[in-house]
């Protein structure tokens, strides 16, 4: 028996690809200024593929599970880009300058594609941050 689910263990292993494991923003935003949202990758799932990610914002008070906010940028990312293995990509991504100071929330929507099927997955992170007068270099990640 434990022969058998060491032998499963071993060829997930082998055949397990990397795929995003979070996104990270800044502490502190400010308003009007371009910021580096940051996505992390990390060997964690057999055969997937990153496809897209969409980032967006609202007041912690309005912030919805599943919902983008009001949105900021979108990209593709690619299946090799995020297959590389654990490192951090960088996106620039300019914030409004009419961004309300306050608790705040950026969501992240990422679209994968996952198994040897293809079988489409969404999947969604928020994290919490400030909005304020100066952008931190202190970050906030989540998975």
């Amino acid at each position: 028996m434990w022969l058998s689910i060491v032998k499963i263990l071993a060829v997930l292993a082998c055949s397990s690809e990397a795929m995003i494991a979070g996104v990270g923003a800044p502490a502190t935003i400010a308003p009007g200024s371009v910021a580096d949202l940051k996505i992390w990758t990390g060997a964690v799932y057999p055969k997937a593929e990153d496809i897209a990610i969409a980032f967006g914002w609202s007041s912690r008070d309005s912030a919805k599970h599943g919902q983008i906010g009001n949105l900021l940028r979108y990209t593709y990312i690619g299946p090799y880009e995020s297959s590389l293995g654990l490192f951090n990509i960088s996106i620039p991504v300019k914030f409004p300058a009419d961004l309300p100071k306050g608790e705040g929330v950026i969501s992240a929507s990422i679209f994968s594609l996952l198994h040897d099927e293809n079988i489409a997955g969404l999947r969604n992170i928020q994290i919490n941050v400030t909005f304020d007068k100066q952008t931190s270099s202190n970050y906030v990640f989540e998975e």
